[in-house]
């Protein structure tokens, strides 16, 4: 984690038996904020080791003050809200695109809430064996194969093998490739299409002419 270094322009130092003033103020006084140089007398930030109203001081990236929130040191030295921390620091969840706070998956080169670590189909939680797509999303064993349009448009089941036909955006097993009439095979043969199904020659004549 880095360490901030807290600069305060515009400021003369006194030294007093040694310490600088605001630390003599600091022991002997009371309490001076870094950023005004004022007496704090009321509530007192502490950040970074150094005093604060709690109003001198705001986040670096949406500029609200600490008076109600913690303070969170950036790894370049600067205040932010739990929230602005969180986005800028904390892995990000590849799923939801939100920030990670607790325990978390880390899989495909990613990172995944535990709840979001799920099928992209089912939706149900996935173990220790998953599929990712090109795209990045996590499939179970089952949900993979319509993923990747791998399922057979006649019985919808996966196509393990090479060997199958393709008819347009379509796949088919090989043995399910049939005319949509007479159920003939049309491996291999001439066929037609017709609504998005396949024909043989001599039904497709005579059913569309």
């Amino acid at each position: 984690e880095g360490k901030a270094r807290v600069l305060v322009s515009g400021v003369d130092t006194i030294v007093v038996l040694g310490l600088d003033w605001r630390e003599w103020y600091n022991m002997n006084e009371g309490t001076l904020c870094t950023e005004c140089m004022q007496p704090i007398t009321g509530q007192c930030l502490v950040a970074f080791g150094l005093p604060w109203h709690s109003n001198c001081l705001a986040c670096s990236v949406c500029g609200s003050d600490f008076s109600q929130n913690n303070v969170f040191e950036g790894e370049d030295g600067q205040p932010y809200c739990q929230r602005d921390y969180l986005n800028l620091y904390a892995p990000q969840c590849a799923a939801c695109e939100k920030p990670i706070t607790g325990e978390y998956k880390i899989a495909a080169g990613k990172n995944w809430h535990q709840d979001c670590f799920v099928c992209q189909k089912c939706f149900q939680p996935l173990g220790v064996t998953f599929y990712p797509t090109p795209e990045g999303k996590l499939f179970c064993r089952n949900d993979i194969w319509k993923a990747l349009r791998m399922e057979c448009a006649e019985c919808e089941k996966p196509i393990m093998s090479s060997s199958m036909i393709e008819m347009g955006e379509k796949k088919y097993h090989v043995d399910h490739f049939k005319c949509g009439f007479c159920k003939k095979l049309l491996a291999n043969a001439e066929y037609f299409e017709h609504e998005g199904k396949p024909y043989c020659k001599m039904d497709y004549i005579r059913l569309f002419g």
